[in-house]
């Protein structure tokens, strides 16, 4: 449901054919939300089918006929309630976290290469949000008088380098473990991560609810 009403927004900001769409997946929410081309118009398909959207048919001389989508009001009273409804969580599920758990049937020194391709991902992932955040900046000083709609854009992004960060900070923290494999105890790892991430840092006196 959610990529609907991102497709929503997109066309609330101005009329699109799906391609345009499939673009700005690629190119501008690459790092947020990946879409293919037909899970796009399968979303198109169910959004004019619930009046949010209305699609006018241009016709082209010497070009594919194209499909122009356009946000009716019934839409923008759907995607105003969206924006301001608290959604349900998602379930998590990380393939990578699965090996990790059950990394005990295989030997340290086998996890190795693997630990070290994570790594070397999480930092190519990097290197995108840097060239993202790069556009962004262009885009400033190209277009100052959307510096508000960018800002926002921008704050997203933010909390995709803090994932990275993080990201990179566990699975380096995971090689100097496998590292040291013979010298660690639960216990002591446990009080570490409280330690390290406590609540009460965003708590008013340290009280949790």
């Amino acid at each position: 449901m959610s990529l609907e009403f991102l497709i929503l927004g997109l066309i609330h900001a101005s009329p699109k054919t799906g391609y345009d769409l499939y673009k700005v997946f690629e190119d501008d929410l690459q790092s947020l939300w990946t879409a293919e081309q037909r899970q796009i118009y399968h979303a198109l398909h169910k959004l004019e089918e619930q009046a949010y959207v209305t699609c006018e048919l241009v016709v082209q001389d010497g070009s594919p006929n194209k499909k122009i989508y356009s946000i009716t009001p019934k839409g923008e009273a759907a995607l105003a309630e969206w924006l301001t409804t608290l959604l349900p969580p998602q379930p998590t599920r990380y393939d990578w976290l699965g090996q990790v758990y059950l990394s005990n049937f295989v030997p340290a020194d086998m996890l190795m290469p693997l630990l070290q391709s994570w790594k070397e991902r999480v930092i190519q992932q990097r290197i995108k949000l840097e060239e993202d955040l790069g556009n962004y900046q262009a885009k400033l000083q190209i277009l100052p008088d959307q510096e508000q709609i960018l800002i926002l854009k921008i704050k997203v992004l933010e909390y995709r380098f803090m994932q990275n960060y993080h990201d990179l900070q566990w699975i380096s923290s995971l090689i100097t473990f496998f590292e040291n494999l013979d010298q660690q105890q639960a216990d002591k790892l446990i009080n570490q991560i409280l330690e390290q991430y406590p609540i009460s840092d965003f708590q008013p006196d340290g009280i949790i609810d």
